[in-house]
């Protein structure tokens, strides 16, 4: 099984399994575990350490992994645990980068940055977020900070907190749980919300602040009730690409406006339940799934 998945500077990829962490390099695999690094074995077995939940790679090329409640740090063999003890981190979920080479982390206790040598905290009691419970994070390159909680969104710009609940808006009405933003200025919004799922989705937000809704395909019933893992822009293709649950891996095209989804009836992907997406440097899309890692060639 297989959750976080990243690709470094020099095109290794890292791979975060339910045993270990795997690099693989142009002619090699390498297994890092609880007997070759500082991360511990799990309580029942002396063999195997927790599944790795996320990864990500920032510009120093330190990789970030999360693995239970705690983060680890490894770079040219030297690994780091962050936890409560000499962080602000608890319950850490996500890790991500902004454009000014911060390392972000939401948790079930607020948000923590890290600037390379300063931890800060962003939470209910000093920013006003709608909850602690923090589900998504993204700066922009206006150095807005758009944040889905649980009980809402919120977006802080020059240090004013603002809640996001424009009825107009999609953001009323589910969590963002994963933003990204191509060069045109357009922003993609992955919604959650377990309790409507009329309301939850892939929403485009263009430069003029107009909202729009990218349509699944009707002929898959699966996807009324599936969720989004994860999702990228290929902007060399002007492809959308996105993981869900029970489903698999879907590619939509932006001029076309057509899908191809593939599961594990129409290709060789092992498993549907596929969660994060990453294209390396060489333009092949990777997705980390249940069943494995899938490589996706042009």
């Amino acid at each position: 099984m297989t959750r976080g998945i990243a690709a470094d500077i020099d095109n290794n990829i890292w791979i975060g399994t339910d045993n270990g962490i795997v690099e693989i390099t142009q002619n090699s695999w390498k297994h890092y575990n609880a007997t070759n690094t500082i991360i511990p074995p799990t309580p029942y077995n002396k063999d195997r350490m927790q599944g790795v939940t996320y990864a990500q790679i920032d510009h120093l090329n330190n990789k970030w992994f999360i693995i239970g409640s705690n983060v680890f740090k490894h770079n040219d063999g030297n690994w780091t645990k962050y936890d409560s003890i000499n962080s602000p981190m608890k319950w850490a979920r996500k890790i991500i980068l902004d454009h000014k080479q911060n390392v972000w982390f939401t948790s079930w206790d607020g948000i923590v940055k890290y600037d390379g040598k300063n931890w800060s905290k962003i939470n209910k009691e000093n920013f006003h977020l709608p909850s602690n419970k923090v589900l998504g994070l993204y700066v922009d390159r206006k150095d807005r900070m758009w944040i889905g909680t649980f009980e809402g969104n919120a977006l802080i710009e020059n240090g004013q907190t603002q809640i996001l609940d424009d009825k107009n808006s999609p953001l009323s009405k589910a969590y963002i749980s994963s933003v990204v933003e191509d060069n045109q200025g357009n922003m993609y919004f992955s919604l959650y919300n377990d309790k409507s799922y009329k309301d939850e989705g892939l929403f485009k937000l263009d430069p003029s602040n107009n909202w729009s809704k990218i349509e699944f395909p009707k002929d898959i019933t699966k996807l009324d009730r599936a969720y989004i893992g994860d999702f990228l822009i290929d902007e060399d293709h002007n492809e959308l690409w996105i993981t869900m649950s029970d489903v698999g891996i879907l590619c939509y095209s932006l001029d076309s406006n057509k899908w191809q989804v593939y599961t594990n009836q129409n290709s060789n992907i092992k498993s549907t339940n596929a969660e994060r997406i990453i294209k390396d440097k060489q333009g092949t899309i990777w997705v980390a799934t249940y069943g494995g890692v899938v490589k996706l060639n042009r």
